[in-house]
């Protein structure tokens, strides 16, 4: 049967007829009539056109394929079916075809078979079966030179096409399987990775042209898990895939800066995710404003509840219901004063409902100083009215306290025409205490708005000064304050005492209605400038009130005669930035987000008490955090990414996966377990650097002292630091004792061989 294919069998003679036996292919299947070479251009789902700041829109225009591309990828495959063809030839002939008597003692040699079809093949054979290193040529120009198993290329070795197309790599049963590297000559295409059954399965990189390219895992043939995908045009992808589409949690980059990152399915954005527009890599530890939606997706478009912020300082956001990428339904506006409109509808197909005066209703400012154009990318509102959603910062709400100043103040302020005029008529005394507070409420309004634009500049100053606190460059983005760097503000100006902690204030702050605050205790919360003003106002009344107010009030408001002295007494005389470590110089020594999951596990906020008691066990008591191993985190920095999200980022990081990780591979995890070599006095004498309201003349008045975040991180470093210590004073007693012994041991010596001479010099 074998005269059946072969033309001509001419043996080689050589003292080593089989020089090199190629490893066992670890899968013996039977070879199939699937392509060995499936390498073709993955072509993207065209959208539809639509308007430019659209995300369904930005990204089919980075999708689109050109048809020359196309009739590459059409050519490669049917040169790839008949070199598969041309290879069945060869792996449709094992040993099991041959004849009983040309299998039974014929010894391995080296040989040139000539088959009738016009192939070649020159190596080794075994049992009259193309075995070893050996070179197949067939009829059509291909080659093959590599290892040969029992018939079939498997091993290492090198494959190439008619064309000039070159594999080299790992082949089982014909097939290419293993690790390779293929380059389609006339083009750009490469691919370098792991195959299985002669497609592309496991990790691979595979090179479409310059800056076109995929990096990441295969499942036959399509883009299948985690990988990186690179545009010609600029756009990145980072995340999972099924089915060669974007599926799964990931992160597409546009041309433009946009980013978006969430849930995908098929290729569109579904579930929850956050697009931010004309986004930029920072790496300072200071949060920007930024114009980004946080919500639903359905399709490439906005579905569902979502939070839009508009990118403005003043903090302006609408939260509620959107539908086909617009705002439908209800939803909360929130404006640049502070002034909030709730509605149900208040949307409908991207319009405003309600009547522009309706947002003025709280204010006294002239509508024409706060009205703006709604523009499509911002607002996003088809209505051609304007509205007052940037009302300036003079016409903040300060309602809550004007009732307090003058519930508390008028009959005080007015004292004498309430005793002379009416002190034996209790009704007219009440209708004259009404309108005494109705013109002091107008009173307060008109100078607090006065007070406030006297004092606008100064007042940006302190905030953007504490906004990019933790910088030391000049920022080129507007800063946003967040509640960390408003702790440190409280330190600076000395309202942290025995009386009120960071946490007490808070929660006085808290009692504003009109503050905006979401939680009382949120670290990263953030504090837009009319909030800030709402911070002061109610620290200026609850600190300075009672030393304020005199008769001149009555003209001058009670309030902003308050405002006014508390800025000038505070504010602006007091020296800023008062000791921080975790603010300043050992900032980064610890990933803050670790840090607040540590924090937060003790409890939201936590007493020093609990904070000892965490560490300090008595003998036979598991240890609370038990310490999982050593490692050693990198090196990098506490920085706000894209989205605001807080990351701890490497000289290897991207703008999107921070590499906090141990060598394990596992993200660092901080334990208190390492503070267990301190003592129970040196970890109180920690916490009381750290607040210094928890003693008073040397002995501890509360124990029970509640830590915010700050405090807690200044704590653990200091704790840090004295373990740091207590270690190198622990080497240095070792090495002095050490040192010790040895001159123990010389003056041992000595006086040894003194001894000797003197019994010497005695006989």
């Amino acid at each position: 049967m074998l005269d059946i294919v072969v033309d001509r069998w001419e043996s080689i003679p050589s003292e080593n007829p089989c020089p090199c036996k190629p490893p066992e292919c670890k899968e013996r299947k039977e070879a199939s009539s699937t392509s060995t070479l499936s390498l073709r251009r993955e072509s993207d789902e065209s959208h539809k056109s639509g308007r430019r700041d659209s995300p369904k829109r930005k990204l089919s225009i980075i999708s689109e394929k050109s048809q020359a591309s196309s009739n590459n990828s059409r050519s490669s495959m049917r040169r790839n079916s008949k070199k598969s063809a041309s290879r069945d030839s060869l792996a449709k002939n094992p040993v099991d075809s041959l004849s009983v008597q040309w299998i039974v003692n014929v010894p391995d040699e080296s040989a040139v078979i000539r088959f009738r079809n016009g192939d070649c093949y020159e190596g080794g054979t075994s049992k009259r079966v193309m075995h070893g290193r050996g070179k197949y040529k067939w009829a059509d120009g291909s080659i093959y030179e590599g290892d040969f198993v029992c018939g079939f290329a498997t091993g290492h070795g090198t494959l190439q096409y008619p064309d000039l197309t070159m594999y080299t790599g790992e082949f089982c049963n014909s097939l290419l399987h293993g690790y390779g590297v293929i380059n389609v000559s006339a083009s750009t295409l490469r691919y370098s990775g792991n195959w299985k059954g002669g497609k592309k399965h496991g990790q691979g990189w595979l090179l479409y042209e310059t800056d076109d390219w995929y990096d990441g895992e295969w499942f036959e043939d399509q883009r299948q898990g985690v990988g990186v995908r690179s545009y010609k045009s600029g756009e990145i992808y980072q995340g999972h895939w099924s089915g060669g589409s974007q599926d799964g949690s990931g992160v597409f980059v546009w041309c433009s800066n946009d980013v978006y990152k969430g849930r995908w399915t098929n290729g569109k954005m579904n579930g929850y995710g956050e697009y931010t527009w004309n986004t930029f890599i920072n790496r300072s530890f200071t949060f920007p404003v930024e114009n980004v939606y946080k919500g639903n997706w359905t399709d490439g478009t906005r579905e569902g509840t979502g939070t839009m912020h508009f990118g403005y300082d003043n903090g302006l956001s609408f939260d509620g219901e959107w539908v086909h990428d617009e705002k439908h339904g209800s939803g909360t506006l929130t404006c640049g004063n502070g002034t909030v409109v709730h509605q149900d509808p208040l949307f409908q197909n991207d319009k405003l409902i309600i009547e522009p005066g309706e947002l003025h209703k709280n204010c006294s400012a002239p509508h024409s100083s706060a009205l703006i154009s709604s523009r499509r990318n911002l607002l996003e509102s088809k209505s051609d009215k304007q509205f007052a959603a940037h009302l300036p910062a003079e016409t903040t709400d300060f309602s809550y306290y004007y009732s307090l100043a003058v519930e508390r103040y008028t009959t005080e302020l007015y004292k004498i025409q309430l005793s002379t005029d009416y002190q034996h008529c209790e009704d007219e005394s009440q209708t004259l205490i009404s309108n005494f507070q109705s013109h002091q409420s107008e009173v307060e309004r008109r100078e607090m708005q006065n007070a406030i634009l006297a004092n606008l500049p100064k007042l940006y100053r302190v905030y953007n000064k504490y906004a990019t606190i933790a910088t030391n460059h000049t920022t080129d983005f507007k800063p946003t304050l967040i509640r960390y760097f408003l702790w440190q503000m409280l330190r600076d100006f000395d309202y942290i005492t025995s009386d009120y902690s960071l946490v007490e204030i808070d929660l006085i702050l808290l009692q504003n209605p009109n503050s905006g605050l979401k939680w009382c205790h949120d670290p990263f919360e953030e504090v837009f400038f009319w909030q800030f003003l709402q911070l002061l106002v109610c620290l200026a009344w609850k600190f300075h009130a009672a030393e304020t107010v005199t008769g001149d009030c009555k003209n001058d408001g009670v309030l902003a005669t308050i405002f006014a002295r508390f800025l000038t007494d505070v504010v602006y005389a007091r020296p800023y930035f008062t000791s921080a470590c975790s603010l300043f110089e050992y900032r980064d020594v610890l990933p803050f987000k670790q840090v607040y999951s540590l924090y937060k596990s003790l409890g939201e906020p936590h007493s020093a008490r609990d904070f000892l008691s965490k560490i300090c066990t008595s003998p036979g008591f598991p240890i609370p955090c038990e310490n999982r191993g050593n490692f050693s985190p990198q090196q990098g920095v506490n920085a706000i990414a894209i989205g605001g999200n807080l990351m701890y980022l490497t000289d290897e990081s991207g703008p999107f996966v921070e590499t906090a990780r141990n060598p394990s591979g596992a993200p660092c995890q901080i334990e208190l377990s390492v503070l267990q070599s301190l003592r129970s006095k040196r970890i109180v004498q920690c916490l009381c650097d750290a607040c210094p309201q928890m003693k008073k003349n040397g002995v501890i008045i509360n124990i029970e002292y509640q830590l915010t975040f700050l405090e807690f991180y200044d704590t653990l470093l200091k704790c840090g630091f004295a373990v740091v210590e207590l270690k190198r004073k622990n080497e240095e007693r070792l090495r002095n004792k050490a040192e010790l012994l040895k001159s123990m041991e010389s003056i041992k010596s000595g006086c040894i061989k003194s001894s000797t001479k003197l019994k010497k010099s005695v006989k």
